[in-house]
């Protein structure tokens, strides 16, 4: 071992530096994937199988299923009688094992979400293999409070449609401020709050805050991470909150929302001219659309959507120029499974934003110089390849901003 180490040192004193440092860096992830495959993005189960006397069993065929993202996986227990799913997408499975001469069994209802690693241990009893009953606890992670809001959560709980509004379900967050732009977690500054979709960190660079507001019904779940979240994570002091946006399945699916707001559709709750709402009649009006779909049955799928939000309202007071409110988004998504040991994905979120004369409609509250114009153009982009090199190495290799 002291020789293959002077080798390589002495191959890496002729590189030039640069090299040298991009070579350890490669290095040092092969290693760290090497000591335990996992993505802090995507999920694990793992189990073994016993017999009766407590022997483990080699050879037994484990199939995992999911219908809401229609995939199916298979894997064999190996000479030590473990099995192993990993780089799962957040979702419902079902673990069925079988082996010849024994009875098939199934354990289904398996919740499984963003960085968790399920336990699914099997024992066979006269001629039947059937579930131990063990917890569906995620015995390996340290965190100490996770919060998990899946997409049933998200669409029955009446919250702010947006994600920073949605953070504020999970126990020790709340809003630092009154529009509950910037949540904060556990005492900490809102810059202390790290916002990733799909693996990517959007928290600006200068103030901390999330800076691409998805359209609500893209998300599939949210994960809120307390307080001591594995080594993976960093850049935070209050709370991790990790967004999985959806994704195809072999069915088509789509959505349509719209929703309608006016200012003459609230009741002013006074007769009293004094104490009366001023300012000008205001409009807000947001249009939402979902397709998703397979583009080949079992290896590839497509996900797509488009949200356009517009608010019209009147100048009022000295104001001449009325103020106008334009946000159009989309996103696409696509997943690729070529083979079960390899996952390619690939997202690209594109927005757009043209706000002129904010403040307009304030009346007197707001002179006319103070009044602002905002333009800009936002793009969120991830392409992520996951390759199961042996059961217990994952090769997983990121590429967004």
């Amino acid at each position: 071992m002291k020789h293959r180490a002077t080798v390589a040192t002495c191959a890496l004193e002729g590189m030039p530096r640069t090299i040298q440092i991009i070579c350890l860096g490669v290095l040092i992830a092969f290693l760290a994937a090497a000591g335990w495959a996992q993505s802090i993005e995507r999920g694990s189960i793992t189990g073994t199988i016993t017999d009766p006397n407590g022997d483990r069993m080699p050879g037994v065929n484990v199939m995992l299923t999911s219908t809401e993202l229609g995939a199916t996986s298979e894997t064999m227990t190996d000479a030590n009688g473990r099995y192993r799913f990993v780089a799962l997408l957040p979702s419902t499975y079902t673990v069925e094992a079988s082996i010849e001469g024994f009875s098939t069994a199934q354990q289904g209802d398996i919740e499984l979400t963003v960085g968790k690693t399920l336990s699914v241990d099997l024992t066979s009893i006269e001629d039947v293999i059937i579930v131990e009953g063990s917890p569906l606890i995620d015995v390996r992670s340290s965190t100490l409070q996770t919060t998990e809001l899946n997409n049933e959560i998200l669409m029955e709980v009446p919250t702010g449609r947006s994600i920073r509004s949605v953070v504020q379900l999970a126990p020790g967050v709340h809003s630092q401020n009154a529009d509950g732009r910037q949540p904060s977690a556990f005492g900490s500054p809102g810059m202390g709050v790290q916002f990733s979709v799909d693996g990517v960190i959007i928290n600006s660079p200068e103030a901390g805050e999330s800076e691409v507001p998805l359209g609500f019904f893209s998300v599939e779940d949210v994960t809120v991470l307390g307080a001591g979240a594995s080594a993976e994570y960093g850049g935070y002091t209050g709370v991790i909150v990790n967004v999985t946006t959806k994704q195809g399945s072999n069915d088509m699916n789509g959505l349509v929302d719209l929703q309608l707001a006016d200012n003459d559709w609230q009741s002013q709750n006074t007769n009293d001219p004094d104490l009366q709402r001023s300012g000008s009649d205001r409009t807000d009006t947001e249009v939402h659309f979902d397709l998703g779909g397979p583009v080949q049955r079992d290896k590839a799928w497509f996900f797509t959507s488009f949200k356009y939000y517009q608010q019209d309202s009147t100048a009022s007071g000295d104001h001449v120029n009325a103020p106008t409110n334009e946000r159009p988004r989309f996103l696409g998504k696509i997943n690729w499974t070529p083979t079960q040991e390899k996952i390619l994905s690939g997202m690209l979120e594109y927005s757009t934003r043209d706000q002129a004369y904010q403040g307009a409609d304030e009346g007197d509250f707001i002179a006319p110089g103070a009044t602002v114009s905002l333009e800009g153009t936002q793009y969120l982009f991830n392409f992520n390849y996951t390759d199961m090199l042996s059961q217990d190495t994952l090769l997983d290799l990121k590429f967004g901003g």
